[in-house]
């Protein structure tokens, strides 16, 4: 909260603000119960006016709680002030007036209220008076806005003080994580051609397992029982899909399949998504460089740091550059049963594009050699579709067939009617099960019961 403390010292008397969120009401009105605001005094002002005026009086009288970071005793602290000095906003009790404040002043302005929603995943700004939320897949335009631009700068800049990042016209984008583990990404001019941009992903702190998501519909039970199976057994998966599509959600379930307290999993991502709960994890999150441009930690370089810590299992969050080669090197050296998530269009391409992120790596990668690579690495695709509804559904679960002439083949273990599929793709699914030491005949079994049924 210090620095917070030096924003609001920094920021001074700003000009009113006449809005937070929807516009309010300029008059006041009068009180008829003890929870309203009280109409002796002056008459009502503006919400921005009553904010430069208690954060002068918090900057005067009681520095100390913002320091404290204690929420409680600010809102209480403020609600005091408000009383004092009668300050009057119409339509507002002096609670909702005092919590309105602490947003302005500690917290997210006008979306507070919106990340207050557990309903709301996320949160995107494409300029100041246009906000919109998404709701159980479904977009939608939000009432929450921002003043002008200055208000979300503003509000910007005090969600970033205390989390050390940097954001000029050197660095015009920054991704971080807030404290709660959403992901917050911002982009500003002359990236952002239409002012500052902001997206907050939010993720739930209580995930979801394999069950949860089989009873949502993103799978039949059969292709659930499957997925635990594919895990169990310790084959290499590769997840893919297009963005939102429920990659993380999926790769978050399928890490709680891992068997509890006998396997050490460690996590590897840009900003910390994933919360597998009841397994033996270590979470690691790459970091970017500081304001002098030192310190930068990759994802490859802690792909190869976890190599030195006794891992079980390896799971790359998402891969999007040249630790693609290095993941691969890595669960070709024993790692069995790792996991990573890809943007792809099908299973096929998913392959495809690990290509070509594994040549990213550098100019002595060879195509044949990344093939080679691939074919014995990766055992088992899984994409994913988002309809045109928002709903999400697994519509293809892939074994790796080999290498050809074109790059990675595979072959699916649902098809809807080519049986002879189905039964080479039953026999290499249960030859790579043996080759890692898991249960070939749960595999084929369950392989044969999922067959015909599709993603769902």
């Amino acid at each position: 909260m210090s620095r917070l403390l030096d924003r609001l010292r920094e920021q001074g008397e700003p000009p009113p603000l006449h809005s937070i969120g929807a516009r309010q009401p300029e008059v006041a009105s009068r009180a008829d119960a003890d929870s309203a605001v009280p109409t002796s005094g002056e008459p009502g002002i503006a919400v921005g006016d009553a904010v430069v005026r208690v954060r002068q009086i918090l900057l005067r009288e009681h520095p100390e709680v913002l320091e404290a970071s204690e929420r409680g005793r600010l809102v209480a602290v403020v609600r005091d002030a408000l009383k004092r000095e009668s300050i009057v906003v119409a339509g507002y009790t002096r609670e909702a007036l005092a919590e309105a404040i602490v947003h302005e002043i500690a917290g997210f302005g006008p979306l507070e209220i919106l990340l207050a929603d557990q309903a709301i995943t996320d949160v995107m700004v494409n300029r100041y008076d246009e906000v919109f939320v998404e709701r159980a897949g479904s977009l939608s335009r939000s009432e929450a806005t921002f003043r002008d631009e200055q208000h979300l700068q503003d509000t910007v800049s005090r969600i970033l003080a205390p989390l050390g990042r940097r954001l000029d016209t050197l660095s015009p984008y920054v991704d971080a994580r807030l404290p709660d583990g959403a992901r917050l990404n911002v982009v500003i001019p002359p990236l952002a051609t239409r002012g500052w941009t902001l997206t907050i992903r939010r993720f739930r702190r209580d995930p979801y397992s394999i069950d949860d998501l089989s009873a949502m519909g993103l799978m039949s039970r059969h292709v659930a029982e499957l997925l635990r199976a594919v895990v169990e057994a310790r084959l290499n998966l590769l997840v893919s899909g297009a963005a939102g599509s429920g990659k993380t959600t999926l790769l978050n379930a399928l890490c709680m399949c891992v068997p509890a307290h006998r396997e050490r999993l460690i996590t590897i991502e840009d900003a910390q998504e994933l919360y597998p709960a009841g397994v033996h994890w270590v979470s690691l999150e790459a970091r970017p460089p500081n304001l002098e441009g030192m310190g930068e930690i990759t994802i490859r370089q802690l792909v190869r740091n976890a190599l030195r810590m006794r891992p079980d299992r390896l799971v790359v969050g998402e891969v999007r550059d040249g630790a693609a080669a290095d993941f691969l090197m890595a669960i070709n050296t024993g790692h069995n049963g790792s996991m990573c998530t890809v943007h792809a269009n099908n299973a096929a391409d998913a392959l495809s594009r690990m290509e070509n992120l594994a040549l990213a790596a550098g100019a002595n990668q060879v195509l044949e050699a990344i093939r080679g690579q691939i074919a014995k690495a990766l055992d088992v695709v899984v994409h994913l579709h988002r309809g045109d509804d928002g709903g999400r559904s697994i519509s293809e679960v892939a074994v790796v067939m080999g290498v050809g002439s074109c790059g990675g083949q595979t072959a699916s273990c649902l098809p809807d009617a080519d049986c002879t599929v189905a039964e080479v793709a039953e026999a290499e699914i249960c030859r790579r099960a043996r080759s890692r030491g898991g249960d070939a005949l749960t595999l084929g079994r369950l392989l044969r019961r999922s067959g015909g049924e599709g993603g769902r």
